[in-house]
């Protein structure tokens, strides 16, 4: 792939964004994480030839409150299942065949915290770290999810809300018409060193 004249484009979550609360003051309720009755979402398929995904999906067993809905193939998603992702403090992303996967962008869209696998290559519409975490363990065997602090998690989950409408695939969106311009202004520009 010749990655200069090549554009990466986010898969477009169908649901409205969740509304942006207003900041709020005051230690106790900004520290708070915000009241999701699912502490950890997973959605899909479960046995790929990727065995990071079967880790991570194995993981759930021993965090609290979380929900696993395993798929057979990808037919069975529905709106239903993925609307769950609106009561999931974080939605579980592990690469499948391909690092991307349409789940980052519904949980944003639905203000849930991405837990994103280290092979994934966030596309530029905004700094990842702010409102994303990476799928990490307690220890090498790769038996529980170590989760971001209840601090930190309050501040990716208003993170999460505040840059979802970024992700809106729709011309009206600025950030998204920014990114679609500059990805196409670099694949006509002439490539550098071939001569």
């Amino acid at each position: 792939v010749d990655e200069a004249r090549s554009c990466h484009m986010p898969y477009c979550a169908r649901a409205p964004p969740p509304p942006v609360r207003p900041p709020t003051s005051g230690l106790a309720s900004s520290s708070a994480p915000p009241n999701r009755s699912i502490s950890v979402l997973f959605i899909g398929t479960a046995r790929l030839p990727n065995h990071d995904r079967e880790w991570a999906v194995r993981a759930l067993r021993f965090v609290p409150g979380s929900r696993v809905i395993s798929l057979h193939n990808r037919s069975e998603d529905n709106e239903g299942m993925r609307e769950l992702m609106r009561e999931a403090t974080f939605t579980l992303c592990p690469a499948g065949d391909v690092p991307d996967s349409p789940r980052i962008y519904q949980a944003i869209a639905r203000g849930s915290i991405p837990l994103l696998d280290a092979q994934f290559q966030p596309p530029p519409l905004a700094a990842w770290p702010r409102f994303s975490a990476p799928i990490t363990y307690v220890n090498q065997w790769r038996r529980k999810l170590l989760l971001p602090s209840p601090e930190h998690t309050a501040r990716l989950q208003r993170a999460v809300e505040q840059h979802a409408r970024r992700f809106e695939c729709r011309a009206g969106n600025p950030a998204f018409r920014t990114f679609i311009a500059r990805a196409l202004g670099a694949m006509a520009s002439p490539v550098q060193g071939n001569g």
